[in-house]
């Protein structure tokens, strides 16, 4: 007996010892960079089709209803109609229902909902939707429920969901899963600025590197995801006390980098922090002095090494957010996901000296925060040089938001110019009011990536 106790440990003890190895996750073969479009009601134009054929573009998830579950019914503002089938390209529609989950305890919702679709779609084909709601961790199973019942009522159709990066913490995670054909978790906007980090000069990035942790929840989902990146630029405002005021609407980068009553200071990853010294208007939308105000793109490395730990932890592609295109600032054509992408910025001197830079290339070159009273923040800028005095002449900034002269002193006494802007996007020019004086030979510099190069004239 003894010796029958004392093997029976040993069995156990041998077996608790071993451990399963960790699912071996596929890295997957990555398509062409897919989209989504939001707030968009206008076609796209032959210039966005063919940009979006440079980037081997194949899915734009295109926002068509949002919609909220009120007084038992859906109460939807119709964004965008059905999109006519386009060459090469899927059009999946996406139905944003607002951050209320009310719905998900009402019976007959999914019902309500899948005839709201059919109502919307009329007699176009819909292989696939997208639902964008973020869902409480709490109620993923119920909203799984709801999703299966809303397929019940559109047979044939696929259906996808946006998703939050933390669902896959959630014990109701793989019920959920079940319930749809794809999901897109969205690695930006996980984390809010406190007003004391705000009064200090600190801000979140819109996408951090710090969340690869996030990224590595989902080697594990069942079904295929797609990781939401950014691609979008916002300003936001906040009171002297760092409190939340919201987001500028309708705004453009120059109204906001060469407002003269704005003091930018560039902080790196993608965050411009500008002083309110004044008050000012900015693209219609007024703001105190005193106020603060915080520029957020991309962090290009960041993003890099989320879209690398996506790959690496089993996502099928990447979708960013948004498409350029009216309405939201973007801050990279579609071409620039492609490898072959690149900007190629060409100077010309007209004939009535007039100076026109053009980006002739497939990338734009991309937004940079400009203050030309600051020199650690000096932006994109032409440096136009002449080897003697007498070449410039004042005259019209044209499309260039600024020119300046070093040493303030007028151009005709001046054998350098600098025009700011602050991005040029492919296909796109600047073009000053006539600056140039005579015939000959100027050399110029796109700082701070171009330098050197002659241009002739006439």
């Amino acid at each position: 007996m003894r010796l029958f106790l004392t093997t029976l440990i040993l069995c156990l003890l041998a077996a608790c010892g071993k451990r399963e190895p960790a699912p071996q996750v596929e890295v997957l073969p990555q398509g062409p960079a897919a989209f989504w479009v939001w707030h968009r009601s206008s076609s796209l134009t032959a210039a966005e089709l063919s940009s979006l054929k440079a980037a081997g573009t194949r899915e734009l998830f295109w926002q068509a209803v949002e919609t909220g579950w009120k007084d038992n019914r859906w109460q939807s503002s119709r964004i965008a109609a059905p999109t006519a089938v386009l060459p090469d390209i899927t059009i999946i529609p996406v139905f944003r229902i607002k951050p209320d989950a009310a719905f998900l305890g009402d019976p007959e919702a999914a019902t309500a909902f899948a005839r709201m679709v059919r109502l919307w779609a009329g007699d176009t084909p819909l292989p696939e939707i997208q639902l964008d709601f973020d869902c409480p961790d709490r109620l993923l199973a119920a909203y799984g429920g709801f999703l299966q019942s809303v397929a019940g009522g559109l047979p044939g159709t696929r259906i996808s969901i946006t998703a939050l990066a933390s669902w896959p913490r959630s014990p109701q995670f793989a019920k959920l899963a079940k319930s749809v054909h794809r999901m897109a978790p969205m690695f930006y906007d996980l984390h809010p600025d406190r007003p004391e980090d705000v009064m200090k000069g600190t801000f979140r990035l819109i996408a951090d590197r710090e969340d690869i942790a996030l990224v590595k929840l989902w080697r594990n989902c069942r079904v295929p995801w797609q990781a939401g990146l950014p691609n979008f630029e916002r300003v936001t405002v906040f009171r002297p006390d760092g409190k939340l005021v919201g987001h500028l609407r309708g705004w453009d980068h120059d109204a906001v980098f060469f407002n003269p009553a704005l003091k930018a200071e560039s902080l790196g990853g993608g965050v411009t922090r500008l002083v309110v010294t004044a008050n000012t208007t900015i693209s219609g939308n007024p703001v105190a002095a005193g106020s603060i105000l915080c520029h957020r793109a991309p962090d290009p490395d960041s993003v890099a090494a989320l879209r690398e730990a996506a790959r690496t932890n089993g996502a099928a592609g990447m979708l960013y957010f948004t498409l350029p295109g009216p309405g939201i600032q973007a801050t990279h054509p579609a071409p620039h996901f492609a490898e072959a992408a690149a900007a190629l910025p060409e100077l010309s001197v007209l004939p009535d000296g007039s100076i026109r830079l053009t980006n002739a290339g497939t990338d734009g070159i991309p937004p940079r925060p400009c203050d030309p009273e600051n020199p650690a923040s000096p932006g994109w800028h032409v440096v136009i040089e002449s080897p003697s005095v007498g070449a410039f002449r004042s005259g019209s900034t044209g499309d260039f938001p600024k020119i300046s002269v070093p040493g303030d002193v007028p151009p005709e006494m001046s054998t350098r110019l600098h025009l700011h802007f602050s991005k040029l996007p492919p296909g796109g020019s600047l073009t000053s009011g006539p600056l140039v004086k005579a015939s000959g030979e100027v050399i110029w510099s796109l700082k701070p990536h171009v330098s050197g190069r002659r241009v002739k004239f006439p």
